[in-house]
């Protein structure tokens, strides 16, 4: 389902979303064109070639007059309160070679060092659906890609996978269509790993948007494809309703009394009754067309009335993005619905930032806003995760950690430990990256700390920054300077870095930016000539005011410029 309410027009759209504005790191099965991939990697290494750039030339004009940025290549700058951020916390946790540290597998796509076995640190409930829907707008993920997600489910205690793309023509425009048997191979290459990975994988099919629920034949086509994929081994389905018309066709219309609810219920009613009688282990899942809220409606009574009692139901809070989840609200909507509720977070989802929002941004933060109880209220809860899985697995990791422990759940120690496993020895690289994409519709995020801090500080005194405080300052926006190298060259997954690496190259490129400012307020401080440090200034704030990738940081450090060119008199 789309992670924000949008009219049917806006959908479409998505869905034909010219394939070389989605992400290339998304592990998706069509990318953009050679040239174009060349030319963005090319970029990639000019921005960050800018930004080593200002550092050594900022750290080699600072030598003219001792200063803060002269003590920096000394190595003895004050260092601000390491308290408020976790990336510190992280720097001293375990290096890339301990066991509980992430180890890509050559099996699953990639060169390096095999994953182990999957042996997850604790379990869910045989019979809770706990897991992962990939069920966003954007190209589907490679079956490699794929694989590699369930078996880091397996290693972190999930147990069900939905595959639900909305890009997959044969599971939603044409769901109609059997696969031809190069598509059917890429199922069963993604189901075998599921079986192997002892992870329940449910197909999901899509037929709203072209369906007539009455029809015999369209009733045949559908029970052919779910057929199609039961062959395969597959036990578990998802009828999903989610982002199609809210109003059926004339024939539908008349056979149903203008009910959607009854039309859907009557063809669920028809698919267990065929299934169930050949399936012992069948499993039905409905993804409704009114699919968040807390108030009862027409819809959701005919589903209460005619839904058959087996269908679990899918549902993604108060809202499409649900800040929180009580475990009330949830049996509030269950007795509504008449039906055990599976819930269906849209967090860390993303597709909405390049679409809506305009600004693509990764969601690092962990899991907040979901109250205890809530796991056992209900029959299932899957995250649905960004288009770039690799980089999903920060989140996912508080999620699997949130759902085997709920009442014992820390968002905090499960992110820093999340952190130290999927980044390795280029962990806190990873937390600034991650600090600076923390914020989200949850609540507590709070970007970098440790950076706003500094900022705050060095503007509370005026225009003659003390050598302390810039000394602070410094270090701050040398660390985002170099976390794009550092991530490069350091993170255990090279596909992970793949995925951040548009948002890594801003954030060091706003490293630059800030380094260039605390140049600026050196030589004011030392009452050196300003004019080119400016000048400089001035050119990487208008290069980094061009990028479309989004982070929490943006914005304080533009503030911090435009205060830096104010006290230099060019504001």
């Amino acid at each position: 389902m789309a992670a924000t309410p949008v009219g049917a027009r806006a959908l479409y759209a998505m869905k034909k979303r010219p394939t070389g504005m989605w992400p290339e790191g998304g592990g998706g099965t069509t990318f953009p064109a050679r040239s174009e991939r060349a030319r963005r990697r090319r970029q990639r290494r000019r921005a960050c070639g800018a930004a080593a750039a200002v550092v050594t030339a900022a750290l080699a004009l600072a030598v003219v007059r001792p200063g803060p940025l002269a003590t920096l290549a000394a190595g003895s700058l004050v260092t601000p309160p390491q308290s408020q951020s976790v990336r510190h916390a992280v720097s001293a946790r375990q290096p890339a070679s301990s066991p509980s540290s992430y180890q890509p597998s050559a099996a699953e796509g990639f060169n390096g060092a095999a994953s182990g076995p999957l042996v997850p640190a604790s379990s869910l409930a045989p019979s809770f659906l706990g897991g992962v829907v990939e069920g966003f707008y954007g190209p589907r993920w490679s079956a490699a890609t794929t694989v590699h997600m369930i078996r880091f489910m397996a290693r972190r205690g999930l147990n069900t996978f939905v595959y639900a793309p909305k890009n997959d023509p044969y599971q939603r425009v044409d769901w109609a269509t059997p696969y031809p048997a190069h598509q059917l191979g890429y199922i069963k290459t993604i189901v075998a790993a599921a079986q192997q990975a002892h992870v329940r994988f449910v197909y999901s099919v899509s037929p709203g948007l072209s369906i007539t629920y009455s029809s015999a034949s369209d009733r045949a086509a559908l029970l052919a494809k779910i057929n199609q994929i039961r062959a395969l081994g597959v036990h578990w389905f998802m009828l999903s309703f989610d982002d199609v018309p809210p109003t059926l066709n004339a024939a539908d219309a008349a056979a149903y009394h203008g009910s959607l609810g009854a039309a859907q219920a009557s063809l669920l009613n028809w698919v267990w009754t065929k299934e169930s009688a050949a399936d012992a282990r069948f499993g039905l899942i409905l993804t409704p067309t009114t699919y968040h809220g807390l108030s009862s409606n027409p819809y959701w009574a005919a589903l209460k009335q005619d839904l058959t009692s087996h269908a679990l139901v899918a549902w993604t809070g108060p809202g499409v993005l649900s800040a929180t989840i009580t475990a009330a609200e949830a049996r509030a909507v269950e007795a509504e619905l008449g039906h055990r509720l599976v819930i269906w977070d849209n967090y860390p989802v993303n597709d909405y930032t390049y679409v809506q929002q305009h600004a693509p941004r990764l969601m690092l933060g962990p899991l907040t806003g979901r109250s205890p109880n809530l796991p056992g209220a209900v029959a299932g809860y899957l995250f649905n995760p960004m288009l770039q899985a690799r980089a999903s697995e920060v989140a996912l990791w508080t999620g699997a950690a949130y759902l085997r422990h709920p009442h014992h759940y820390q968002p905090q120690k499960s992110w820093s430990a999340a952190l130290a496993a999927v980044g390795g020895r280029a962990a806190p690289a990873l937390t600034t990256l991650a600090e600076a994409s923390d914020q989200s519709f949850l609540p507590g995020g709070s970007g970098d700390p440790a950076l706003a801090a500094a900022v705050a500080a060095a503007e509370s005194g005026g225009p003659n920054v003390s050598t302390a405080k810039l000394s602070a300052l410094a270090l701050q926006f040398s660390q985002l300077a170099q976390a794009n190298q550092t991530l490069r060259a350091g993170l255990p997954d090279p596909h992970l870095y793949d995925e951040v690496a548009p948002w890594a190259t801003q954030l060091s490129l706003e490293g630059s930016v800030g380094t260039a400012a605390v140049f600026v307020l050196t030589n004011l401080h030392h009452q050196m000539p300003t004019a080119s440090a400016v000048a400089q200034l001035q050119r990487l704030s208008a290069q980094m005011g061009q990028s479309q990738y989004a982070l929490d940081t943006t914005g304080l450090v533009s503030q911090f410029v435009a205060w830096t060119l104010r006290a230099a008199g060019a504001g």
